[in-house]
């Protein structure tokens, strides 16, 4: 068949599986080329590898689709088709990917042809097969080729007669082409033999003759006799021996016969006698039966001269007085349906006593009635071209024929080698051949009739039915109705590919074929269907188009796509194909829709409760025009938060701290809720931030003091929700980074220096009222120490 081609993505399992180099996955079968259908497996290597096929056509690859099950590649018997197929592997994300071709190829390659290379020889045949690419020949001798046949290998065969007997070779053999599938077995028939030449001279004979001599030669398994009466030789211009034949001449005669045999050896055989003719010039005596071919018992009337005495033999001697002598007439019987050779010879003993010239007489006596002859054809009947037709005498008599219905005689056509019949260059429907063999002595066979129908009107194509449900991704129902007297032909093609010629070589429909492809495929068929009746006449063409998709549909297009939105949503699907889905709005994985679940229209409202969170999930099926379903997709999740945005919490700054360093840091917990603020560097109220405000990108803010200074800070805060729509509490806070040195504090109560023997009182006033004093107190100097660090 035509190729058919499609492409695939995918992984197999089956069997004994065969691993990739990648070893992430292992498939049933390798790319190539296969004789059956290939139900094609894969299986990961490891369980948690996800597998995915997609077909290609056109050129174009399809929706990749979850493995779940093997895969049919398949073909209509005599077809053949190409499928494609990527296999791909995720484990998180793609591990491997895969292109695989497959060629299913179920196309029976055409019966075997046979050459013979050199001169078909009566005891030796050679022989070569006509070699086609891609196919191989497998034959047997006399034998099955199909339980013991061997494999052609190019070399010659070479037959050979085995003995005197006939031979009988039977060639019998098939082609097999490299997917493996076989043509019709052929059988080829050659008879052989030894070949045994022979070239024997019966007439004339050694010896001088009164009167002329008949030529006749007995010949076996020679191709042409050649003959000279001068002793020369006859291969070099010597007269052509058609039949028995009156040498008319007379006086001292060299006979030379020369023939090549028909066989091998080329080697030219020859024979040769001398002989004298000398006629009397008043004959002694006479026969009223000359020599010849005759068909009938003779009795040959002899006339002598008054007063002699003529004596005769029937054997090759020269007759004499002690042979019998004549009676009045010499009779040489014979038997119905037999061949007889025989001689007469005779001498007049005369008057005087002196003897006459010798008569020698040579007879073929033929009663057998020839058989009838065989009729070949090259071409089994009816006829609607030409032919060669072969005629054969088994007893190698004459054989004359008419194309007219007459009967054959020797006015019509006499038979000298194979020839073309036209039937168009005859009338009628009818031919009629009608042939008879003539022997060597005139006998005619029986007629033989051979009539042959002719056809020149064309068949009538099948009728041709689909099956009624007809859907473009169910298998379809191919049912073929013969015309009568014809055998169903079709081919099957891709849209892409060319136009296959519906010929005797197209294969045979089935009454019933069912076209099918596997799931993820698509394609569009051409099918055309014929008729082809015994003559090999062909039908008109009926042409069919046939678009077979089982792809699914792809993966709708989601708009928006799945995220946390705060607000309710519309969404919007994409998607040429009817959508079913099944949604849960609770946050729990939705059962697997089916074509009963709910089908999407328009659009689908996601709507949130206000100050609260709603969890949304979704699964999704796709079923097209043709009526494939897709994979469930999902769930898909979304979220309508609705809630009022909270702040993260804050570290690192209090409200109305104090600090005396000269950097500070704001820190916000890390979180994906969008925060933005304002801030003020002199104490004075900043605005409240919003969504156009500077939005806090990192986990904290750095504040700076200045040296010798106080620097009072004021900042907002405020949490959005992550689409800007809906805006936290504002959060304030104030603080001081103070950097400016306090005056020394003054002491009161004593005076430095001096001493006392009573209690003091002691008091501090400092410059600021927010100044802090330390104190430190000792016995001694040398044990004083550093009031900030040690004092209260």
């Amino acid at each position: 068949m035509r190729k058919c081609k499609f492409y695939v993505f995918f992984f197999l399992t089956l069997g004994a599986l065969v691993s990739f180099a990648q070893q992430n996955f292992f498939f049933s079968h390798v790319s190539g080329t296969y004789a059956r259908d290939v139900r094609l497996s894969v299986e990961p290597l490891e369980p948690a590898v996800e597998l995915f096929f997609s077909f290609e056509t056109d050129g174009n690859w399809g929706p990749e689709l979850r493995y779940r099950e093997p895969l049919l590649l398949e073909a209509l018997p005599g077809e053949e088709r190409e499928y494609k197929v990527k296999i791909i592997g995720k484990k998180d994300a793609r591990l491997e990917e895969r292109d695989l071709e497959y060629r299913i190829d179920k196309r029976k390659p055409p019966t075997p042809l046979i050459q013979v290379l050199d001169e078909y020889l009566p005891e030796e045949v050679v022989l070569s097969f006509v070699e086609r690419p891609g196919e191989r020949v497998v034959y047997a001798i006399n034998d099955s080729s199909g339980e013991r046949g061997q494999v052609w290998d190019g070399s010659i065969l070479v037959l050979s007669a085995q003995n005197k007997e006939e031979s009988e070779y039977f060639v019998n053999a098939f082609s097999q082409d490299e997917a493996g599938n076989r043509s019709a077995s052929v059988t080829f028939r050659y008879s052989l033999r030894e070949i045994e030449p022979q070239l024997e001279i019966l007439s004339p004979v050694p010896g001088s003759f009164a009167n002329h001599q008949i030529l006749f030669i007995k010949s076996k398994d020679i191709e042409l006799i050649q003959y000279t009466l001068d002793g020369s030789d006859p291969l070099k211009g010597g007269r052509i021996y058609h039949g028995p034949e009156l040498l008319t001449f007379t006086g001292e005669l060299r006979l030379r016969v020369a023939a090549v045999p028909k066989g091998k050896n080329k080697k030219k055989i020859e024979n040769m006698i001398s002989f004298q003719v000398q006629p009397e010039t008043r004959p002694s005596l006479s026969s009223d039966v000359e020599s010849g071919v005759y068909t009938r018992t003779l009795s040959a009337r002899i006339v002598k001269k008054t007063g002699s005495v003529v004596f005769y033999t029937l054997h090759e001697n020269t007759p004499g007085e002690y042979d019998l002598p004549v009676p009045v007439k010499v009779t040489i019987d014979s038997l119905i349906n037999t061949q007889k050779y025989a001689v007469l010879r005779l001498r007049a003993l005369l008057a005087d006593g002196s003897w006459g010239g010798e008569y020698r007489f040579f007879y073929l006596i033929d009663r057998r009635r020839p058989q009838i002859p065989l009729i070949r054809l090259e071409k089994q009947p009816p006829l609607n071209g030409p032919t060669n037709v072969e005629l054969l005498s088994i007893d190698q008599a004459e054989i004359y024929y008419t194309l007219d219905g007459g009967e054959p005689d020797q006015k019509a056509r006499q038979y000298t080698g194979s020839f073309s019949l036209d039937p168009d260059a005859l009338p009628g429907e009818i031919l009629t051949i009608n042939a008879k063999t003539r022997s060597l002595s005139g006998l005619w066979s029986e007629t033989l009739t051979l009539r042959i129908p002719v056809t020149r009107d064309s068949p009538e194509p099948p009728g041709v039915s689909f099956s009624a449900e007809n859907e473009a991704n169910r298998p379809i129902r191919i049912s073929i109705d013969p015309a009568p007297g014809s055998q169903p032909l079709y081919e099957i093609s891709s849209h892409t590919d060319g136009d296959p010629v519906i010929s005797a070589d197209s294969p045979r429909a089935a009454r019933l074929m069912v076209l099918n492809l596997p799931y993820g495929a698509s394609k569009e068929f051409k099918l055309r269907f014929g008729s082809i009746d015994p003559a090999g006449n062909i039908s008109e063409t009926r042409v069919f188009r046939i678009n077979l998709d089982r792809q699914p549909p792809p993966r709708p297009q989601l708009e928006p796509l799945p995220n946390s939105y705060d607000h309710n949503l519309t969404l919007q699907m994409e998607n040429q194909a009817r959508i079913y889905y099944e949604l849960t709005s609770d946050g729990a994985i939705p059962k697997d829709p089916t074509t009963n679940s709910s089908r999407y229209v328009g659009a689908l409202n996601l709507i949130g409760e206000e100050d609260a969170r709603t969890g949304y999930r979704l699964k999704l099926l796709c079923q097209d025009a043709a009526g494939n379903l897709s994979d469930v997709y999902g769930p898909f999740h979304y979220i309508i938060d609705l809630n009022r945005p909270e702040l993260p919490a804050i570290t690192g700054i209090i409200d109305e701290g104090f600090y005396n360093s000269s950097e500070v840091h704001l820190r916000i917990e890390k979180t994906p809720t969008p925060v933005f603020y304002t801030y003020s560097e002199d104490g004075s109220e900043p605005p409240d931030p919003d969504g156009n405000s500077t939005r806090l990108d990192t986990e904290w803010l750095l504040f700076s003091g200045n040296d010798g200074a106080e620097k009072h800070f004021w900042v907002k805060v405020v949490p959005y929700s992550t689409d800007l729509q809906r805006r936290g509490t504002v959060k304030s806070i104030s603080f001081t980074i103070d950097l400016l040195v306090p005056q020394h504090a003054q002491v009161e109560g004593f005076e430095d220096g001096q001493r006392y023997n009573k209690e003091i009182s002691t008091s501090v006033r400092t410059a600021d009222v927010n100044d802090r004093v330390y104190v430190s107190f000792a016995t001694s100097v040398q044990t004083l120490k550093d009031p900030v660090l040690h004092g209260e």
